[in-house]
């Protein structure tokens, strides 16, 4: 593909995602892998300097303007259409077990390449899916029971009721098919723990095991 069908080609996916993030790392290797990777810097390079592309990070921009906050903004991206959700005390806020924003923002991701921050946000790569419904209550589940152990007598007893519900809805299944190895073995170990002390059946570990040893295999 030429130079020129190439440039439309991004400039085209900037008119139909203004005010939204260009991310760099990511398009290279989902949208625009049919374009040479200098090819594509080097455009990116000319929208920059045309205007078209605002940087924030490195490697990543904004398309056009925007009124968004930028922290608004890489939230919305990363934790859109099941690709993410909050972490850490982000997460206890945004549930209102914890009156005070952390000024630090964790965010799990599926988009994120490891690990990075972009202004407060602070990106997390989880491969887990967060589609809505109980597999998001499975990971919801895992990140609370983990959160347990720094909360105090208030934030436990608000964190312990909200688990507790969660649990009802507890199902191997999507253990199995959503969520990843990334949180740990001991965040496993604490999930089956819970399940365990109010008697709902699981094969926690069981499944744990299984997906480090299918990761294993593949190496």
């Amino acid at each position: 593909m030429g130079s020129k069908s190439d440039s439309a080609l991004v400039k085209k996916y900037c008119e139909n995602h203004y005010g939204e993030l260009f991310v760099f790392g990511y398009l290279c290797s989902h949208h625009f892998e049919m374009i040479e990777y200098n090819n594509l810097r080097m455009i990116v390079s000319r929208l920059e300097k045309q205007g078209f592309l605002k940087k924030i990070s490195k490697g990543i921009f904004i398309i056009g303007e925007t009124k968004e906050n930028i922290d608004d903004l890489v939230f919305m991206h990363y934790t859109n259409n099941g690709n993410g959700m909050p972490a850490g005390e982000y997460l206890l806020f945004k549930l209102g077990i914890i009156e005070k924003e952390p000024e630090i923002k964790e965010i799990y991701s599926r988009l994120a390449v490891g690990n990075r921050q972009i202004g407060n946000i602070k990106l997390i790569q989880n491969m887990s899916s967060f589609l809505k419904g109980n597999p998001v209550n499975i990971n919801l589940l895992i990140e609370l029971i983990s959160s347990l152990k720094k909360a105090n007598e208030t934030e436990a007893l608000a964190l312990t009721i909200k688990i507790s519900e969660l649990a009802q809805k507890y199902d191997d299944s999507y253990l199995l098919a959503y969520v990843r190895y990334d949180y740990g073995r001991i965040n496993f170990i604490k999930l089956e723990s819970f399940l365990n002390s109010i008697n709902i059946s699981n094969e926690v570990m069981k499944i744990y095991e299984t997906k480090i040893r299918n990761i294993d295999k593949s190496k």
